[in-house]
């Protein structure tokens, strides 16, 4: 595309980085589909990760690109914004029963949760540490996995 043609379209960067937004969050969309709430736990770490892994790939390069930029913009700042709120809400649907029996500790949790499964944590691992996907995923896994498994035994004692 031609710098014209991009600047017919597009009045300034905060226009195009809604655009872009929009766009990257449609793919996601595309790719989502529910974990049923009421599998055992084991098998709803395992597809919530294998999900987000398939996201997070898809979200890479837009996500690398915008750190660039964020920082002085509002829009990237919003889409940022919104993709946590979207994986805030997958964590409550799909690991509800573990949030609600922890109780008071249920927000620290739901934070805890989503660190684990956003971008900057899968950037850590794959950009910072060089894990290769598989390695990145099993990562991920058992760190939920252990949070959650913290969570039930602490309703326990």
């Amino acid at each position: 595309m031609s710098l014209r043609a991009l600047w017919t379209n597009f009045k300034d960067m905060e226009t195009l980085f809604a655009a872009t937004g929009q766009r990257v969050s449609e793919r996601l969309e595309e790719l989502f589909r529910p974990i049923p709430p009421e599998s055992p736990l084991t098998r709803r770490i395992e597809e919530f990760c294998g999900q987000r892994v398939r996201m997070l790939e898809v979200l890479a390069p837009s996500a690398r690109a915008s750190a660039l930029r964020e920082p002085f913009s509002p829009q990237l700042r919003r889409n940022r914004e919104g993709n946590i709120a979207r994986v805030r809400s997958e964590i409550e649907n799909v690991f509800g029963q573990e949030l609600a029996d922890a109780g008071k500790g249920r927000e620290q949790l739901l934070d805890a949760l989503t660190v684990a499964s956003t971008w900057s944590a899968w950037s850590m691992m794959r950009d910072a540490m060089g894990l290769d996907v598989e390695a990145a995923r099993a990562t991920m896994a058992r760190t939920l996995g252990a949070l959650l498994v913290d969570a039930i035994a602490a309703g326990l004692r």
